[in-house]
């Protein structure tokens, strides 16, 4: 009759629709037949302080990897059983900016995060959702029929290296004099050991963590190349005993669908001198209805209003006026597009980010 997933007995720990608690109490049983068993879980980030690299037109920081094991023993399975074990990741805030002194700064954004649609995102690598990642290392497929148990061993890791550039990244600043005064990144996310009954779509948390990352750059950039930033935070959830939760949460829908946290991003420049705020990188992909996109950002909502963009008969959003602002043609000629191949469902640019989930963006 298959395995059963187990909880222990007498635990004050709630279960959620869907979710399911093992602890290592339960490997005292003696029926282990039919059960499947999380012999070793182990999560943190290394001991290793964030690199920073001074290049030309750029500063780069490499952090610490965040890192989970699992051992886990599957039992038996019957002909028509088909399981995966592996990791699924959700991030619930990103705070993230870069601080150009008097000129303004720059965010990377969730959208559906900021404007509250959703409490966490996805930060699957979209090769095969909702999964953190695909590899075998990673990800673990086992189909049945099997005639004895057998150990799977799962791994991930997980770190941020992003370049910033020195001058503003915004094509209204003409001036490409380094002006970077400050980098900031705080970072929450969600991971979960889960066991996932392919036969039936169903998923089941083993076990659940959360790790925090805080990171914070002092940077001069009248200095010389190799001399300009100093690291005074390095904040990380390093032991095992920082990540793992005593209860099971439930995993959000949203995370077990597109958007991903590298196609959801957008990188906003907001501007000190007039108080815009201006998209340098629209996203990839996202859910939200445009009208709700372009309202948040001012310069956009007056674009609008100005009728400088409209609608036609068959729904379609159009430019219809020209512009010799090169930013923002690209950027409204970006979202058109992107509304387009929503509405008849054309691949995007990485397709194995978006495997499941399309929604009409209208």
């Amino acid at each position: 009759m298959g395995f059963v997933l187990s909880t222990q007995q007498g635990a004050k720990t709630p279960l959620f629709d869907g979710c399911v608690v093992v602890y290592d109490d339960e490997f005292k049983t003696t029926d282990r037949k039919h059960r499947l068993i999380v012999k070793k879980v182990v999560a943190g980030v290394d001991e290793k302080p964030t690199i920073l690299e001074e290049h030309k037109e750029y500063l780069r920081y490499i952090t610490p990897h965040f890192r989970a094991g699992a051992v886990i023993t599957v039992p038996p399975l019957k002909e028509d059983e088909k399981w995966q074990f592996g990791f699924i990741q959700g991030c619930t805030n990103m705070e993230f900016y870069n601080y150009y002194g008097e000129e303004g700064y720059t965010s990377w954004e969730f959208p559906e995060i900021e404007m509250g649609h959703f409490p966490m995102i996805s930060d699957s690598d979209g090769s095969q959702f909702p999964w953190y990642g695909s590899s075998r290392r990673e990800l673990h497929s086992l189909n049945g029929p099997t005639t004895k148990s057998q150990d799977i061993k799962i791994s991930m890791h997980d770190n941020f290296y992003p370049q910033v550039t020195w001058a503003v990244p915004s094509q209204k600043c003409t001036s490409y004099e380094p002006k970077l005064s400050n980098v900031r990144r705080h970072q929450n996310f969600y991971t979960w050991l889960v066991a996932k009954n392919v036969t039936l779509d169903k998923y089941y948390v083993l076990k659940t963590m959360q790790w925090k990352a805080n990171v914070e750059i002092a940077v001069n950039p009248f200095a010389e190349i190799g001399k300009r930033c100093c690291l005074i935070k390095d904040e990380f959830s390093r032991k095992s005993k920082d990540c793992f939760l005593d209860t099971n949460i439930v995993i959000p829908k949203h995370v077990l669908h597109p958007p991903n946290a590298n196609s959801a991003q957008t990188l906003i420049w907001r501007s000190k001198k007039d108080g815009s705020a201006n998209i340098v990188v629209p996203p990839q992909w996202t859910v939200l209805k445009y009208r709700v996109f372009f309202k948040r950002y001012s310069w956009l909502s007056q674009l609008m209003s100005k009728s400088m963009i409209s609608k036609t008969r068959n729904g379609d959003y159009v430019l219809t006026h020209p512009s010799n602002d090169e930013e923002l043609v690209q950027t409204l000629e970006a979202f058109l597009n992107l509304r387009h191949n929503r509405k008849n469902h054309i691949t995007p640019k990485h397709p194995h980010r978006l495997e499941t989930g399309i929604r009409a963006c209208e």
